[in-house]
């Protein structure tokens, strides 16, 4: 099994696809990896972490995004 494979989903896969499906749109499971959905969930926290960080903060807060 990957690295990937083993680290914790931030997506919530279920409210996603119905979200898409209320579209009339299909879910292509890779939406969701490392590639998709899940890696950039975590390189923009990532990013709001750094931000706030920077500014003095221990709060990540909405700005920070």
């Amino acid at each position: 099994m990957s690295e990937a494979k083993d680290e914790k989903s931030l997506v919530v896969k279920n409210a996603v696809g119905e979200y898409i499906r209320a579209k009339d749109l299909k879910v292509s499971s890779d939406l969701y990896d490392e590639g998709g959905l899940n890696g950039i969930l975590k390189k923009l926290l990532d990013a709001a972490c750094e931000r706030c960080k920077a500014n003095g903060r221990k709060t990540v807060m909405k700005q920070d995004l």
